[in-house]
């Protein structure tokens, strides 16, 4: 079923080309009768079976094509081609319209009353007015989040790992992994009992803070650099889901110079000690120099692979990048 899907889908990627090879086999049929008047009494039957091989060479032409390009359309050319588990596969239609809604970010209100709780009380945040997120998964992909969340829960339980914190890396930009990071927090939080942080590390495209209706300042970054700022989570409209959202750098270190600081590493050890799921949200693996490092204070790892968004050897790269033990599986998103 899966080669049987692989080809039927290869001429809408590449119309152009399948169309092309439709029209120049369909054509060899009425030219051959008319230049060979020994075949013009079977133009009909050549006429009909140039077309089907017309349409027959237009599928196989296309899926050639798509293979020899190394584009992930199917999960099944992945498993075929690495070793790595397939955790999820959202099929993110409305990833359009959550574009639209968050690029290009508008500044948010800021979330009423101060933040006066100690740098490390994370447990401590300011209830705001709550206002629905933007960008959240509708109810039938929620349950594809429930089902990446059970099986990173039971591969957790198998290490004995309880809470953890998951790093979703997109494997390049635009491929969601900012949506998949914000709905598997989101996920984590509906489990009874839990508890989710959601922390936005991605200082070049942050989007969190717009999505879920808070304020950026006093964010992670403005942490970093100025450690005693009053700090903590940022409470959210979904209930046990709480946000760090990106802040505002202002000093020109590079973002590995952050992720590698002791600032970072004691946060993560308090974050750790407060008992939540935490999710980062990175940014995209290939050509990031700090995916690595965030890897390093991460339990699991989760690629995110955008439909035709990159090819079965950059997966393969991405993927060896990181410890294999934390490489947890890869979500395909926005799939044809």
């Amino acid at each position: 079923m899966g080669a049987a899907g692989f080809v039927w889908r290869a001429p809408r990627r590449h119309p152009r080309f399948a169309a092309t090879l439709f029209i120049f086999v369909a054509a060899l049929g009425p030219i051959a009768t008319s230049v060979l008047p020994r075949l013009h009494h079977a133009r009909v039957l050549l006429s009909a079976g140039s077309v089907l091989g017309g349409i027959f060479v237009a599928f196989l032409g296309a899926a050639v094509a798509d293979w020899r390009a190394g584009l992930v359309l199917e999960t099944w050319q992945l498993r075929s081609h690495l070793k790595v588990g397939i955790l999820g596969e959202i099929d993110a239609k409305l990833m359009q319209r959550i574009r639209g809604e968050l690029s290009p970010p508008l500044e948010p209100q800021p979330v009423p009353g101060p933040l006066n709780a100690p740098s490390w009380a994370l447990a401590t945040v300011t209830a705001p007015r709550a206002e629905p997120p933007t960008g959240m998964a509708t109810a039938e992909q929620v349950v594809a989040f429930h089902e990446l969340r059970a099986r990173l829960m039971a591969t957790a339980a198998s290490m004995q790992l309880n809470p953890f914190t998951v790093l979703v890396l997109p494997l390049i930009g635009g491929s969601g992994g900012s949506f998949v990071a914000r709905n598997l927090a989101a996920s984590f939080a509906f489990e009874e009992g839990c508890s989710a942080l959601l922390i936005d590390c991605n200082w070049t495209h942050p989007t969190q803070h717009i999505a879920l209706r808070t304020s950026q300042d006093g964010g992670l970054f403005d942490f970093l650099e100025e450690p005693y700022i009053n700090f903590a989570p940022k409470p959210t409209a979904i209930r046990s889901l709480y946000l760090i959202p990106s802040g505002r750098p202002r000093s020109q270190f590079r973002e590995y110079e952050y992720f590698s600081s002791s600032k970072m590493t004691n946060l993560m050890r308090v974050i750790r000690e407060s008992g939540r799921f935490v999710v980062l949200d990175g940014p995209p693996a290939k050509g990031s120099p700090d995916a690595m490092v965030l890897a390093g204070l991460a339990d699991f790892v989760v690629l995110v692979v955008g439909s035709r968004m990159g090819t079965r050897d950059d997966i393969a790269q991405a993927a060896a990048m990181f410890d294999p033990a934390k490489v947890a599986g890869i979500v395909f998103n926005e799939r044809d």
